[in-house]
């Protein structure tokens, strides 16, 4: 702790500060050594910032914490990747309340990729969890706008900080500090040109007298702080970049990152609640969001990150069905019209015993929507919105769920792939299905292109519904290079980000804004996990060229899955036999046995 300052110190004043009581008729600085106590204070915990919040605000931390406020008060830039659960918004909350109250006339931006996330760091954190520990905080404080898109702080020595979402509408505010919380989720393109423009030199005050012109201006900072990503990701540059600087011994700037361990020793979160969160994740994300590793492609991978995440754009709500099986509670969400010319399928990939751990059956639902152009004619944009995983196994449930969801969400089509029990459901479907919950029966389904299997069971009234597919090593081949082709030229659309579903789209849904617990609202997020999940999966598949055929070879590594990729690809495929027919006949519906 410091008392008084000592010789050492007081000879580093100038003229000005040695006699800066002089300015005061009466009050505490009209004492030079109350003004050498507060200049001395003021240099230490700007040096200091997790001293400052633990001494003046009050405010219990961490060691990780300390540490955090450490780096990030010193470094001119500073990369943090952290676990989720980190606590990585409180840190951030706490340090920018930190500079604002030791840098007067600061002009705090934190920018964030959604508005939710982005109130976030002010309604709950600085409102709602710092002031309410913090005496000091409060009487630093003049007033709190959260009112729509305004989201600002003012504190009574000058300093704002204002909240905006990283997006080409954030331009024209000026930061002396810039925050980019949750970077990865924010595109580079906006950060080059419009959040990092927002730099400016704070406005000191002193800056402008004639003694100090020849004193170099305070640098801006730029903090990054996110949770870990794909090495595809233009995050994996600049943290490789910044973990070069500072090990040269860069002073300006810093690379922290934390994992999940931070949170069990910390007891932020328990043990069993981790293992539950491991159990639900897919691998891939728990490595992202849990072990903080910047997972990147196998050298043999078929699809890469980029080329699906650019196809991520839909941010209308999904199909969705009655909740489960067992619900007797009406349809959930909203289920949308047919628009003209639009065909619906349901793509199901069957898991009737256990494999390698996983035994999910995978449901998805394609919209095909009809579009025109002058040198393809007519084609359709496909979007794949709905997807759910349900246990596998039991043949009776899985059938009665295909039809609950093909009726509920009124597809025209049922793409079965009859591997790994697909006959058995088959068989199951083709057959008339009474739904105990509902008092429904759902009328039997039948195989329209494989006269074989349309044999098995011959139903009265079935409807020709199912394309059936028995996949050869050739077939599978086309499939995955048509799924490539599809989306790395963006004709599917796949449903958006899941933080930006919760920010933008999710609130918007009846059920889910009126949901009463945590299994209600993840019903309507399930959706979105799922297709995260997809794109997990699909990253992580390999491929071979066979050398005698040159057909292409999908695999799965390791423990992983290829469940979601092959429904939704072979839904993929069945539409494009559509587009083809449509096709052959000069773009007119003359092809009517596929139209339901």
């Amino acid at each position: 702790m410091i008392q008084m300052i000592n010789q050492t110190e007081l000879q580093l004043l100038d003229n000005i500060q040695t006699n800066l009581a002089s300015r005061f008729s009466d009050g505490y600085l009209s004492d030079q050594d109350h003004v050498n106590n507060l200049i001395n204070w003021a240099d230490f915990y700007r040096r200091n910032l997790h001293r400052f919040t633990e001494h003046y605000l009050g405010i219990p931390l961490y060691p990780y914490q300390r540490l955090m406020l450490y780096e990030l008060g010193n470094a001119e830039e500073s990369v943090t990747v952290a676990a989720r659960a980190a606590a990585k918004s409180f840190i951030v909350a706490i340090f920018a309340c930190d500079e604002a109250i030791l840098r007067p006339h600061s002009r705090i931006v934190i920018a964030s990729s959604t508005l939710k996330q982005a109130k976030l760091i002010v309604s709950e954190k600085i409102e709602k969890e710092l002031m309410p520990k913090s005496a000091n905080l409060r009487a630093e404080i003049r007033q709190i706008r959260t009112h729509g898109d305004e989201i600002e702080v003012d504190f009574y020595n000058g300093s704002t900080i204002i909240v905006v979402v990283g997006n080409d509408n954030a331009r024209g505010h000026r930061s002396t500090l810039l925050i980019l919380e949750e970077f990865r989720m924010i595109k580079k393109n906006v950060i080059d040109s419009v959040l990092s423009q927002f730099q400016v030199v704070r406005d000191t005050g002193y800056g402008m007298m004639p003694e100090y012109s020849d004193l170099p201006p305070e640098e801006s900072k730029t903090v990054y702080i996110s949770s870990s990503w794909y090495r595809s990701h233009w995050m994996w540059k600049l943290i490789k970049d910044s973990a070069m600087r500072t090990g040269a011994g860069d002073k300006r700037y810093a690379l922290l990152a934390f994992d999940y361990i931070i949170t069990l020793y910390h007891k932020i979160k328990t043990r069993s609640q981790m293992i539950k969160i491991k159990k639900q994740s897919d691998p891939v994300t728990w490595m992202i969001e849990s072990e903080n590793l910047m997972i990147g492609e196998n050298e043999h991978a078929y699809f890469d990150y980029e080329m699906l995440a650019a196809c991520q754009t839909m941010k209308q709500p999904p199909i969705y069905p009655r909740k489960d099986i067992n619900s007797d509670a009406p349809k959930k969400g909203s289920i949308l019209p047919h628009q003209e010319g639009e065909i619906r399928t349901l793509n199901c990939d069957i898991a009737f015993v256990d494999k390698k751990g996983n035994d999910n059956s995978i449901f998805s639902i394609i919209r095909m929507l009809p579009e025109r152009s002058e040198t393809i004619g007519l084609s359709y944009r496909k979007q794949v919105n709905y997807m759910e995983s349900v246990h596998g196994g039991d043949t009776i449930k899985q059938a009665l769920r295909i039809k609950q969801i093909f009726f509920d969400t009124e597809c025209d089509y049922l793409v079965l792939d009859l591997r790994n029990g697909g006959v058995a459901i088959y068989d199951m479907l083709a057959r008339p299905t009474y739904d105990d919950a509902t008092q429904t029966e759902y009328p039997p389904l039948r195989a329209m292109n494989d006269e074989n299997t349309a044999k098995r069971i011959r139903a009265e009234g079935a409807l020709d519904v199912i394309y059936v597919v028995t996949a050869t090593q050739k077939l599978n081949s086309d499939i995955a290079q048509l799924t490539r082709r599809e989306f790395s030229e963006k004709n599917v659309s796949l449903l958006c980000h899941y933080d930006v579903a919760l920010d933008e789209v999710l609130p918007k849904v009846k059920g889910y804004s009126t949901a009463t617990d945590l299994e209600e609202q993840m019903f309507y997020e399930r959706p979105y996990l799922e297709t995260q999940a997809m794109i997990n999966e699909m990253i992580e598949l390999t491929y071979d060229r066979l050398p005698d055929t040159g057909v292409i070879r999908i695999s799965e590594v390791g423990t992983n899955t290829k469940d979601r990729y092959t429904s939704v690809s072979y839904g993929l495929y069945f539409a494009s036999l559509i587009e083809r027919d449509l096709l052959a006949t000069d773009g007119q519906y003359e092809y009517r046995c596929l139209v339901n």
